[in-house]
């Protein structure tokens, strides 16, 4: 017996044999195997004849199992005070280090837990402890800061992240000190210990490690099973603060380069402007957009556009101050502003110099390298902008210019905006003129050749404004394609085309087959497929036919995603043409695989035949090439019999243009086609 016991009983006994006596008096004892065993024992005093106590009885029963039943219904307990409490923390706390000493904090106080610690595995593979408490734990704080002390892969952390399950040890002193906080906590007074493996995102990422300090702490089911269940509650709120960071992420950064977005970007703009206006100091905002960028998509792959691009952020992030704010705008823009007193000349040269650094050598991409170039425009807090929402819009009007302009680098210039206006005002006319059905369809004839008959017509959109007459398309489609609008106009003409041929239909008794030119919005929509079915059945009633022209470089921004629809529309006897091909960058193994029916040679190489020995070759060429695909050529713009003789001598098999007919209204189509059949 332990000695206080001891005490204890022999004084209990005395009491007996003084005449009390002593009932449900429990009693320790140890068996013979070593185990602890517990008795209820009731003692009696012993008198003879005469009432004199000459001794005691004692009466004992074995309660060791319903002693057992006691104690793990206190643990029980405990665990479910940790489980609550940690359910609690989850729900309020939105921090990885907050949540993991909380949850600590819990299980040493609630759980009575001599020590309990959380380890988080590193960039290195090791693991390190990031959170403890309990009695004694300060020497985990003393210790993990030192590069020497190192956790063993036989330790119950290492071992429950590395296998991912459950370790238990109920004897820790039997294996011995096998790392620095086995051995202190060996020291404190622990005999047993529970590693349960914590994930984030379905990953394996820490471990929670719980110490007793008497031993087969863990050897009941059932408290293993909350224990466990503690240890998914952990991982389910790691995952969630991990989904939340990415949200934040997302909200802010650019997941490509890892740049402030628009939203991060303005914000900082913002603040930037207010301390130079309270500095009395100037703000330089610098847009940049590198040079034909669609071209590395088109001819290497998006892999190979991603990884020019995140390098080219790599690039501008080490030219810059820290002081300065650096952003992705858009696909292939980048945005820089850097605070100083700017004047013009000397912010040119910086901003020249600075693009002299970043693109004068190649990038390395994907074994290959590229020589690019960017094109800039400029604008300068105070002078030109007064808030953050201004300065970027007066920046991107100075590139718009730059590019339309061909010029490396332009800054703000008020007559910018003035075109910036009339663009806004253009676009408010346009959707006036969708809504009053101001559009109409113009057709031109395209001729055959060989015969000189009739093949079909293109349908080109006019604008008839009641203020400023007949507008060109070369004013209006820009915008419209700008603002969104020509996804609207552009299922307009679907559905006019079959309402022509309907007319026609009734004054001449025919209608022709009519190609419909269709803008990158109305490829890229879900229902483009749908809405061309719903225009063929439509023109087909009526005895025409639907084609569609698709300008290169549309096709060449998604190509694999682009066929399919293309197949499916093909599969309905659609004749698919390629619109001012030469253009643009297309790739032969693609024009190869597209289903198309016709290449349109644009017209600036027709129009060039006659004065260049270039432009000849390379109408000569795309003639070639496409019959070689078995594809037949239109060349548009055909306006002189120079020309025309030109074209007959290549092969060339179909003609559009003003020698053999100008755009003419839909009642002017019937005349044609008596004229031309």
């Amino acid at each position: 017996y332990p000695r206080e016991l001891a005490d204890r009983y022999h004084a209990d006994d005395r009491k007996v044999l003084a005449g009390e006596s002593v009932i449900n008096q429990e009693e320790f004892g140890i068996d013979a195997a070593g185990g602890q065993r517990w008795f209820l024992t009731i003692k009696v005093p012993l008198r003879d004849a005469a009432g004199n106590i000459g001794g005691m009885v004692r009466v004992s029963r074995d309660i060791t199992e319903r002693r057992e039943q006691e104690q793990k219904i206190v643990r029980l307990n405990r665990v479910h005070a940790v489980l609550s409490g940690i359910n609690s923390a989850i729900v309020r706390i939105r921090n990885r280090d907050e949540l993991f000493h909380e949850a600590c904090r819990i299980a040493a106080m609630h759980g009575a837990f001599r020590i309990a610690w959380i380890g988080l595995r590193d960039a290195e593979g090791t693991t390190q402890p990031v959170a403890w408490a309990g009695e004694g734990s300060e020497f985990i704080s003393e210790s993990h800061d030192n590069p020497d002390a190192t956790l063993s892969q036989h330790g119950a952390a290492r071992m429950a992240m590395s296998e991912e399950r459950v370790v238990i040890e109920n004897d820790i002193e039997q294996t011995g000190p096998i790392d620095w906080i086995r051995a202190g906590a060996i020291e404190h007074g622990c005999k047993s210990v529970i590693g349960l493996p914590l994930y984030s995102e379905e990953k394996i990422a820490g471990a929670l490690v719980l110490y007793a300090s008497e031993r087969n702490a863990f050897d009941d089911k059932e408290e293993l099973k909350l224990l466990e269940e503690l240890a998914g509650d952990v991982s389910f709120a790691l995952t969630f603060i991990a989904q939340q960071e990415k949200v934040n992420y997302l909200a802010y950064y650019d997941t490509l380069t890892g740049l402030p977005n628009r939203t991060l970007f303005f914000d900082r703009l913002s603040w930037q402007l207010a301390s130079a206006g309270r500095e009395g100091s100037g703000v330089a905002l610098v847009i940049l957009n590198v040079d034909r960028f669609r071209m590395v998509n088109d001819t290497l792959g998006r892999h190979a556009g991603d990884a020019l691009l995140k390098a080219i952020a790599d690039r501008i992030k080490a030219s810059v101050r820290a002081e300065d704010t650096v952003t992705r705008l858009g696909a292939d823009g980048f945005a820089i502003a850097a605070s100083g007193a700017w004047r013009a000349q000397e912010l040119a040269h910086l901003i020249e110099s600075r693009n002299r650094g970043l693109f004068s050598s190649p990038f390395s991409v994907e074994g290959e390298e590229l020589r690019v170039s960017a094109t800039a425009g400029a604008a300068v807090f105070p002078a030109d902008a007064q808030n953050a929402e201004v300065l970027i819009a007066n920046a991107e009007a100075a590139l718009n210019s730059a590019k339309r302009q061909n010029v490396p680098l332009l800054f703000y210039d008020p007559e910018m905006n003035a075109q910036a206006a009339e663009s806004l005002r253009m676009e408010n006319r346009l959707k006036r003129a969708l809504e009053n059905n101001e559009l109409a369809l113009w057709y031109q004839p395209k001729i055959d050749v060989m015969t000189g008959k009739l093949t079909g017509f293109e349908a080109l959109m006019r604008w008839m404004d009641p203020q400023a007459g007949m507008i060109s398309p070369a004013k209006f489609i820009p915008i419209m394609e700008q603002t969104g609008l020509i996804l609207d106009a552009g299922n307009w003409a679907l559905s006019q085309v079959a309402r022509d041929c309907a007319t026609w239909q009734e004054a001449a008794k025919v209608a022709p087959r009519i190609a419909v030119n269709v803008s990158p919005l109305q490829l890229r929509a879900k229902e483009f497929v749908d809405n061309v079915i719903d225009a063929a059945d439509g023109i087909e009633q009526t005895g025409g036919i639907l084609d569609l022209e698709i300008t290169e470089s549309v096709i060449m921004e998604n190509v694999d995603a682009v066929i399919p629809k293309l197949q499916t529309v093909r599969g309905l006897g659609v004749r698919i043409y390629i619109d001012d091909f030469g253009t643009g960058y297309s790739s032969l193994a693609y024009i190869a695989r597209l289903p198309i029916y016709a290449l349109k040679i644009d017209r600036s190489f027709v129009v060039g035949m006659t004065q260049s020995e270039d432009s000849l070759g390379i109408v000569n060429s795309v003639i070639s090439l496409a019959h070689s695909l078995k594809l037949r050529v239109v060349a548009e713009g055909v306006e002189t019999e120079v020309q025309a003789d030109l074209l007959r001598k290549m092969a060339c098999d179909e003609f559009q243009g003003y020698l053999f007919g100008k755009p003419v209204p839909s009642a002017d189509v019937p005349a044609i086609m008596r004229r031309l059949s």
